[in-house]
């Protein structure tokens, strides 16, 4: 085991961010938002074997006739939550489980209830993944029909030759036993060390078949194609964007691999708070990361990210298009005048 892999296992992690440039204009509520240096903190990561997993086809999993604990994003989110409800699916889900072939060796398990969602697949359960790999195990990873399903699933794991993706099918499993890589932070946080490896692993691999031809470009993911967040007036906005230099993205139209490709070539990656913005992981050092966001309600997780990969953040504060709607989940409006120096600003 290497020594990087020790100190990994050993330990968590912590960083402190740098707070992004602030505008004189904003005043002392957008300072509150951004307070102090944000600390990034990794939890230590453990191998542990469970035996006797019944699992679904969402991911849900089960030990012991009740929820697992590490299904949840952390102790907290478990706790908060109608355990009672998953002991009956669990009583559901075995009266007609089938087994899975779990051969000789137990297989990985990385998944949990976010799993599904682009950021949290590469920022976290690739984390963990990554954490397996350096600690020296190899062979098959379990994953569920529903997580094995996304595109930018199977395709981020060919980049890992010495792992064997099994895709569970549809219904409830049981496994004999499963090697469960424990959490490697609670988000928003994540863990630096192991979220720079996976970014590593994956431009290096993808490169050999996607070299950047240009550096420079400057990226505008918008999210037309998402059922929130959206940005109402974008229509309006474009003439500044294409004044500015940008492109305008549709991160959905493009493979994992384009994506990770596409981030090598870009100098400012910008668009309103959501998954694009995770593609800031594969730019390089000294590159611009520049979110649109409400001030309530969006964790910081991108200001995070980027102060992880040595990147510049900046922000520019819109607001709620939809009064009444929470605010992770409401589409947004952005002032031009705003927009117009946020980009000026991000470009520089």
């Amino acid at each position: 085991m290497s020594s990087l892999c020790q100190d990994l296992l050993a330990a968590g992690s912590r960083l402190d961010v740098a707070l992004p440039e602030m505008p004189e204009a904003d005043g002392e509520e957008v300072r509150r938002v951004f307070t102090g240096a944000v600390p990034v903190e990794g939890q230590r990561v453990k191998i542990r074997s469970l035996a006797g997993v019944t699992f679904n086809e969402a991911g849900e999993f089960f030990t012991d006739g009740g929820i697992s604990p590490d299904w949840f994003a952390s102790q907290e989110a478990y706790q908060s939550h109608d355990v009672a409800r998953f002991e009956r699916k669990f009583g559901r889900a075995q009266q007609n489980a089938r087994t899975f072939d779990g051969g000789d060796d137990a297989p990985l398990w990385i998944t949990d209830r976010y799993s599904h969602v682009y950021y949290h697949w590469v920022t976290h359960a690739l984390a963990r993944l990554e954490a397996a790999v350096l600690a020296g195990l190899t062979g098959r990873l379990l994953l569920p029909h529903w997580i094995s399903q996304l595109g930018f699933v199977r395709d981020s794991l060919t980049a890992y030759p010495q792992i064997e993706p099994v895709f569970a099918g549809t219904g409830n499993w049981h496994a004999r036993e499963v090697r469960l890589v424990t959490r490697t932070s609670v988000p928003p946080d994540i863990h630096p060390q192991l979220v720079r490896q996976v970014s590593q692993r994956m431009t290096s691999y993808f490169g050999r078949t996607h070299a950047a031809a240009e550096t420079g470009r400057r990226i505008y993911v918008t999210r037309r194609l998402a059922r929130n967040r959206q940005v109402v007036n974008e229509g309006d906005l474009q003439p500044i964007q294409d004044r500015h230099g940008f492109e305008i993205v549709e991160m959905e139209r493009l493979g994992f691999a384009e994506q990770v490709a596409l981030m090598q070539q870009a100098d400012v990656l910008a668009g309103p708070h959501g998954a694009g913005l995770t593609n800031t992981m594969f730019m390089r050092d000294g590159t611009t990361l520049l979110e649109l966001r409400q001030l309530e309600g969006p964790p910081l997780s991108f200001m995070k990210l980027a102060g992880v990969m040595g990147q510049r953040y900046r922000y520019c504060v819109c607001e709620n298009a939809e009064p009444g709607m929470h605010h992770h989940g409401a589409d947004i409006c952005i002032d031009p005048g705003r927009l117009e120096e946020a980009l000026r600003a991000a470009a520089r």
